[in-house]
Parts: C-alpha cells; sequence; structure tokens
C-alpha cells in the first residue's frame, strides 16, 4: 500500500483569525520556554519551588494555549470573547507562578512584561494599560494572600515600585508594540475609507447621469449645456483614467510576473480586477466619444475594408454572450459585397454594440438576424452608393413613442427601477453618432412584444468631412518584423503592443489570402497564426506556408483559442499558445525563435509626476528592462532634475499642481542645455486641438493612461532608444 506524499496544507481562515492562531502558537513556545527557565532555576536553586507546585501550574498555561488555538481555529470568537479570556489566563498563570515561586521576593513576577506584551501587540496600548493594572490587582492580591502585605505599609509600597520600574524599563518596547497594532487599525481603516470612496465614485456616476437628463429637458439652454458637459468631461478624463491606470497596469503586471506563484482563487481575483478597470474604462471612454463626437473632435481613420469578413470577427466575438442565452445567429451576408471605406474599429463597434443589444433584449434560445446588401444610389436615401446592414431580433421590442428616444444618452427601454437588463444606455446613441459623422444614417422599426430591426446605412465612399488615412509605411530593420495574423483588432493591438515593447515591429494580416501574400513579399521573421479567421482557416494558411518554398523556413507560432496543440505542431508549427495568451511567455519563446534586437543599454529615464503610483507603475515596467529610473513630482523638481541629472529621456505628465506639463515641455525646449531632451507624454487628459499643437515639435511621443499605457509607454521608451542609438552610429 503506497502513502501520498505529504503536501503544505494553506489555511483559508480570515487575516485576523489566522492572526489570532499564530499568537495562541507563539504563547505555546513562551510558555515553554517559562518551563525551561523554571527547571533551570531549581537545578541552580535559585527558584524555591517543587515539581508537585510547578508541573501543574506549566499544565495549566500550555493546555490555554492549546484550547484558545482550538477555539479560533472553530471560529468561536464569533460567539465567546476569547481574546479577554486568554489575557485574563495569561494573568492568572503568571500570578500563579509568582505565588509559588516566592511571592514578594519570587524573580518570576517580570513574566508580567510578557502578558502585558503581548496585549499590546493584540490589540494595542489600551489593552496593554488593562492588563498591566490587571497584573498590579493580582500581584498585590498575592501578596496579601500570601501574608507578605497587611495593608498598605512599606511592603506593598516596595511591591508596586518593583513593579513601577519594571514597566518603566519596558516602557518603549511596550509602546512600539502598541503603536504598531495601531498602525495596523489605520491601514485597515484606510481600506474602508477607500471602499466608501468607491461608492461615493458611483454615486457621482449616477448624479452626473440624472445632472445630464435634467440639463436635456432645458431646451432653452440646451447649447450651452452640451458645452459644459462637453468641457467637464474632459477635465474628468484625467481624474478618472489616472486611478485606472494604476488599477490595469499592475493588475496587469502581477498577473505576468506572478502568474506561477499565485494560487488560482487570487489569479481569478486579479483577473476580475483587470476585467473590472477595463470595463470602467470602456464606460468613460464611450462617455467621452459622445463628447468628442458632439464637439467634432472625434478622430477616424477610415480605409477600404470588405463587409463580410468583418461581419464574421463581430460574431465570433460575440458566440460567448449568445451560447449563455442558446441564441443563433443567422447570417445572410453575399461573398461579391462591394469594400466601404470606412474605420474599421468604428464599424466593429457599431455592429457590436447593435448584436449585443439584439441577444441583451432576445429570449432564451431565439434567433438574430443579420443581413447585408448594396444598394445603388438611387435606390439608397443617401443618394450614394451604400452598404445597408441590417440586424433583427425577436426580443421585447420597443414602444412607437420611444423610437427617437433611444438614441439619447443614458436611455433606456426598461430604464425603471424593476428593470432586467444591464447596461448604461450609451450604445446606441454612439452608435447614431459614429454613423452619421461618417455620412450614413440608423433606421429602426420595432413593434412592442414582437422584436426590433435596427438598420445601419454607410455610404460606400467617405462623405467630404471624413478624411481618408494614408497608411503608414513599414519601417525599422526586417529582420525583426513579425507578421500576426489576426482578424480581431483588440487581440492584434494587445499583442502588437508586447512585440513593439519587446523591440518587434508588428504588422498585421487580416485574411488568410492576405497572409500568405504578406508573407512572401515581407519575409518576416517569424509568424503569429490564429486558426479562428474570415474565409481561409488557419488550418489552411499554415499548410499553405509550409508547402512553398519561400515561406517554407518561416517559423510560425499558433496563438488561438482552440486547443489543438498536437495538430498544429504536426503540420510544422513552431509553438502552440491558447488564448488569452501569457504575453511574457510567448515574446519570450519569440526571442528564442528569432532573436530581437539588443536590449536596452541602461539609459537613464527621468519620470515627472505628481502622481507616485505613475512612478511605482513606470519602474516596475522599465527597471526590469535595465533603464534607470530618475523621479520628479513636480514640474519645477522636473527641470531641476532634467538639468542636473542629463537624463536620455523624459516622461512627462500634463496635469501637475505648480508647472503644467506644457510648461515644462516649453521651458525644456528653450533651455538649450535641455533642448535635445526626447520627451514622451503620458496623460490621462484628452487633448484639445490647440494642446496637440502646442506640443508640436516639442515631444516625441504621446501615450494614454489607462489604454494599455503601460506597454504603449515601453514601446515608445524603446523607439526612443533605437532612435538615439541610430544617431550615435550615424
Amino acid at each position: 500500500m503506497s502513502t501520498a506524499a505529504p503536501t503544505n496544507r494553506v489555511d483559508y481562515a480570515p487575516p485576523e483569525v489566522r492572526f489570532a492562531k499564530a499568537l495562541q502558537r507563539t504563547r505555546l513556545a513562551v510558555y515553554s520556554l517559562a518551563g525551561a527557565a523554571a527547571l533551570g532555576g531549581k537545578w541552580l536553586g535559585v527558584i524555591p519551588t517543587s515539581y508537585a507546585a510547578g508541573l501543574p501550574l506549566l499544565a495549566v498555561g500550555l493546555g490555554s494555549c492549546l484550547l484558545f488555538h482550538w477555539a479560533y481555529q472553530r471560529r468561536l470568537d464569533a460567539f465567546v470573547p476569547l481574546r479577554p479570556l486568554w489575557m485574563a489566563t495569561d494573568v492568572l498563570v503568571v500570578t500563579w507562578g509568582v505565588s509559588i515561586t516566592g511571592g514578594l521576593h519570587s524573580p518570576w513576577f517580570v513574566w508580567y512584561l510578557s502578558n502585558t506584551g503581548a496585549a499590546a501587540f493584540a490589540a494595542g496600548l489600551r489593552a496593554a494599560a488593562v492588563v498591566a493594572t490587571a497584573n498590579a490587582v493580582a500581584y498585590a492580591g498575592a501578596l496579601a494572600a500570601l501574608g507578605h502585605v497587611t495593608g498598605f505599609d512599606g511592603t506593598l509600597a516596595d511591591a508596586c515600585a518593583r513593579l513601577g520600574f519594571l514597566y518603566a524599563a519596558a516602557a518603549f518596547p511596550l509602546r512600539g508594540i502598541g503603536m504598531l497594532q495601531e498602525r495596523q487599525r489605520e491601514v485597515r481603516r484606510l481600506q474602508q475609507e477607500q471602499a466608501i470612496r468607491v461608492e461615493q465614485l458611483l454615486e457621482l456616476t449616477q448624479d452626473l447621469e440624472q445632472g445630464t437628463r435634467a440639463l436635456a429637458e432645458a431646451n432653452v439652454a440646451i447649447r450651452e449645456a452640451d458645452r459644459m458637459k462637453s468641457q467637464f468631461l474632459a477635465n474628468m478624463s484625467h481624474e478618472l483614467r489616472t486611478p485606472l491606470n494604476s488599477i490595469i497596469g499592475f493588475s496587469e503586471i502581477l498577473l505576468d510576473r506572478l502568474r506561477d506563484q499565485l494560487q488560482v482563487k487570487h489569479q481569478k481575483f486579479l483577473h476580475n480586477i483587470h476585467a473590472s478597470g477595463q470595463h470602467l474604462l470602456t464606460i468613460i471612454n464611450d462617455i467621452l466619444d459622445l463628447s468628442k463626437v458632439e464637439a467634432g473632435k472625434m478622430e477616424f481613420h477610415p480605409e477600404p475594408l470588405r463587409p463580410g469578413p468583418a461581419i464574421d470577427g463581430v460574431l465570433h466575438v460575440m458566440q460567448g454572450m449568445a451560447q449563455q442565452q442558446h441564441i443563433q445567429f443567422e447570417l445572410d451576408v453575399p461573398a461579391d459585397l462591394p469594400e466601404v471605406t470606412t474605420d474599421p474599429a468604428k464599424f466593429k463597434q457599431v455592429l457590436y454594440n447593435l448584436l449585443s443589444n439584439a441577444v441583451k433584449f432576445s429570449a432564451e434560445g431565439a434567433l438574430v438576424r443579420i443581413s447585408a446588401r448594396a444598394r445603388d444610389a438611387g435606390d439608397s436615401p443617401l443618394g450614394a452608393p451604400t452598404l445597408a446592414i441590417a440586424v433583427s431580433d425577436r426580443g421585447i421590442g420597443i414602444p412607437e413613442t420611444d423610437l427617437e428616444e433611444i438614441f439619447h444618452e443614458f436611455h433606456q427601454v426598461d430604464g425603471g427601477s424593476t428593470r432586467r437588463f444591464g447596461g448604461t444606455g450609451l450604445g446606441l446613441a454612439i452608435v447614431k453618432k459614429f454613423v452619421e459623422h461618417q455620412g450614413g444614417r440608423v433606421d429602426v422599426q420595432s413593434h412592442l412584444g414582437h422584436g426590433s430591426t435596427f438598420t445601419v446605412l454607410l455610404p460606400l465612399l467617405p462623405t467630404s468631412s471624413v478624411a481618408v488615412e494614408a497608411p503608414l509605411a513599414l519601417g525599422g530593420e526586417r529582420e525583426h518584423v513579425v507578421l500576426v495574423i489576426e482578424d480581431d483588432p483588440a487581440a492584434f493591438e494587445t499583442l502588437a503592443r508586447a512585440l513593439r515593447a519587446a523591440g518587434y515591429a508588428p504588422v498585421r494580416a487580416r485574411q488568410g489570402e492576405d497572409a500568405l501574400d504578406a508573407a512572401r513579399r515581407l519575409r518576416p521573421a517569424v509568424i503569429t497564426l490564429d486558426i479562428v479567421l474570415p474565409g481561409m482557416s488557419g488550418w489552411e494558411v499554415l499548410k499553405e506556408l509550409k508547402r512553398h518554398d519561400d515561406t517554407r523556413d518561416i517559423p510560425v507560432v499558433i496563438v488561438s483559442l482552440m486547443e489543438n496543440r498536437e495538430l498544429g505542431l504536426a503540420l510544422g508549427a513552431e509553438d502552440y499558445f491558447t488564448k488569452p495568451v501569457d504575453r511574457g511567455r510567448l515574446v519570450a519563446r519569440l526571442r528564442e525563435i528569432a532573436p530581437g534586437p539588443p536590449p536596452p543599454s541602461g539609459a537613464r529615464v527621468l519620470v515627472v509626476d505628481d502622481d507616485p503610483a505613475v512612478h511605482e507603475l513606470v519602474e516596475a515596467e522599465l527597471a526590469p528592462l535595465g533603464y534607470r529610473l530618475d523621479h520628479a513630482h513636480s514640474g519645477r523638481e522636473g527641470l531641476e532634475r532634467a538639468r542636473d541629472g542629463k537624463p536620455e529621456a523624459v516622461i512627462l505628465d500634463l496635469m501637475m499642481p505648480d508647472l503644467s506639463g506644457f510648461e515644462v515641455a516649453t521651458r525644456l525646449k528653450d533651455d538649450p542645455a535641455t533642448a535635445a531632451l526626447p520627451i514622451v507624454v503620458l496623460t490621462a487628459r484628452d487633448l484639445s486641438a490647440p494642446e496637440r499643437e502646442a506640443l508640436t515639435g516639442k515631444i516625441e511621443s504621446l501615450v494614454r493612461k489607462g489604454e494599455g499605457g503601460t506597454l504603449k509607454l515601453v514601446e515608445a521608451v524603446r523607439q526612443l532608444e533605437r532612435t538615439r542609438q541610430a544617431g550615435a552610429g550615424s
């Protein structure tokens, strides 16, 4: 019969219970030490006692430790005040020891310090004072019972003096122990206050919603109210994104670097924190997007887009949400639809918002239909060649009186106190504004109880108000190029930021045919491949890559939701990672397959920000890469350190109490000693056109906090390093 190897047991009790149990184990050790001291004292003849008197006392002391440890283990402290009981037990045990070892002349009375220190450590200075008083009363009572004192005489005064000298000598350590306990209480109080602040933030969000509705009802002042709302949101973006930057950034660092050291439940806690931070950031960004569209400041980057694969990609993302309600999708999208010139990210966001609403308001097991058609100019309400996409559901429907209201900010179909569906009421408002900004329109048909159909009409070519951005040319050394075959823009951006931060140059291919062409044309150092792609699957792409001589030797690493490692390796892949992927492990594997650029040279970077959390977050990201960090917590201090410390780069916040980042950047560029110093702005603020113009020519890069800000920051600093090294070598 085999015996299992011993395993380390993990104590899942609350922190206060683990602390109490540890304290009882310490008491057990102290009583054991006291028993050993008593034996030694008896052997030396300095403690006048007998085994018959001492052993029961030792048994009581040790037994009390075991008893209270068992009581805390069973959580009896919820019903019985255990702490006063074990403190009183300590007073009685020490006094018993004094009584059997000489009374007034007993050396045992010094053990009164032990129970007083334990009280201070467990409950603070007040508890220590109470135990010290109880010690004095018990000591006097024991002396009286032994006949050593008879009232208020000189012997009692001598005993009191002995105790007084004892506590006076131990006052400093006792006070330190008590203050430590008080500090721990203060930490717990601050944690509670932080929870209250979170509740206040939620209340502030609710107040903001109510205020926005009230302003919308004030028809006389509607334009001024919209201007004030946009300005308020622009200012609040810094205050809201700054703490979110720390929440998201530190949770990413813990997940990346402590993954193997954390228990599964603790990893789940961190994932929940990170997901909640991202969710809150999404809500904030939705609100800010509305503000920027209304103010005409929303940036659109149109490019030719094939509608079919884009719709397939959104449906793939929606599968998880739909599966929970067993909802089926019916797709009616012709393969020969013409390309539409639009912003791909916002096109997919429009589809995602419409499909999310359709799924949310549909009954379990219902059908959601997506259809797309091309319309000629004569057949389109837009008077131009148009792409029409319709999303139909058989859900609860919308009352006819609400068909116009649903596109207003924060409006919800089930907005009463008994509402069954979540959401902020921003999705349809964003859909309407995004589509109209590109010269399109959104139509809706609905009948209460029979479902709804939302139809998005987009011109195939952008209107004159939407500028088309030319594609960026590929730069850098081609041996560091990584071809990322991924149709999901969010997944690509996450992976691309990690690759850029590691020094690689990621290039995206959305579909299999484009990927094969890019692989032959670019000859990348390595390819990352998603299996679930529109059109040609990832398996087919992998087979084609390994079939042709000009791409056969390019290493391929699969990054996919599908788990089929054996098949991937059998078809020639170098490695296989399952989403969500550990970016650190993936980058480390890519370095083994295709070494990236040399590591940073230990350049000195000055961080200028008034938020201490930002300094810690930046140091956690850059220090492991070899960078040396200097810190300045104000604009004036940043100017001084930039002149005296001679850093190779500056990371600068724009919102600081003394000198703003705008002023710091201007002064650095006006000073000949620092004019050549490259500046990376790290900010949570949404910059207006005049503010961007004010920074033109003064900074090398701008990174916004919260949205993958840490990886983007590393990428920006690495780019400065490459530029500096290239300049030094030329």
